[in-house]
């Protein structure tokens, strides 16, 4: 988040990010869109060197972030986020080949709804260099062989 040092209690600082290892940051994602911080917010996440990634919940959105040069951009329509049924993949996937397009060298990873080895495997068709997995994961009975999972459909 673009705050300073100081009373931010829910508030996440580059610095503090950086100073606990992690080598880069999502941002602007759908459930913390950061509207007018954007800008900002790049500017010290570079600043403190992290990589980053943005991602956009439509077409139009990602057309605007190519200005900002990430390191990766992501397409995830809010309305799969969660869904433990249908994946982006499957439900929009001429959306995916479009951003993939619109995102050109920039590396675009996908997500909602991604949850099994189909997804990966058609996600990775439409030509999704990546993707944003959670609910899928979070929410097995045994995430770590869900994960591994997922991973075996990507590198397969």
């Amino acid at each position: 988040d673009n705050v300073q040092y100081g009373a931010h209690t829910g508030w996440t600082l580059p610095e503090g990010i950086k100073r606990n290892g992690a080598q880069g940051v999502m941002l602007n994602h759908a459930e913390h869109k950061l509207g007018a911080a954007l800008p900002e917010t790049v500017k010290r996440v570079r600043a403190v060197g992290l990589s980053f990634g943005l991602c956009a919940d439509g077409i139009e959105e990602l057309k605007s972030l190519i200005k900002f040069q990430p390191d990766w951009l992501a397409y995830e329509p809010p309305e799969l986020i969660g869904n433990p049924d249908i994946s982006v993949a499957s439900a929009k996937p001429a959306v995916v080949q479009e951003a993939v397009k619109i995102a050109g060298e920039i590396p675009l990873l996908i997500g909602a709804g991604v949850h099994s080895p189909a997804d990966i495997k058609t996600g990775k068709q439409l030509g999704a260099a990546g993707f944003l997995i959670a609910s899928a994961v979070m929410k097995a009975d045994q995430p770590i062989k869900k994960l591994t999972e997922l991973v075996t459909a990507w590198t397969e």
